[in-house]
């Protein structure tokens, strides 16, 4: 991947979140804001780093009914 050879050419930690990681740890809307919250706190701590946020769409949207979407 990409992300893995820019953080490996410049020495930064890599920070890999994604729903497949995450599935069973964090639930909810709070879970998610949490998490996000220590994953920023450690990679200040850790500079450099790369927080790489896969399929961001689906851990974050907001769920709508079908009557809604038309």
């Amino acid at each position: 991947m990409l992300v893995q050879a820019i953080c490996s050419e410049t020495g930064a930690h890599l920070f890999h979140l994604s729903p497949a990681h995450l599935s069973h740890r964090y639930h909810g809307r709070g879970g998610a804001a949490y998490l996000l919250h220590l994953v920023f706190k450690v990679a200040g701590e850790l500079q450099p780093s790369v927080i790489w946020i896969e399929d961001a769409e689906k851990t974050f949207s907001k769920k709508t009914r079908k009557s809604d979407r038309e």
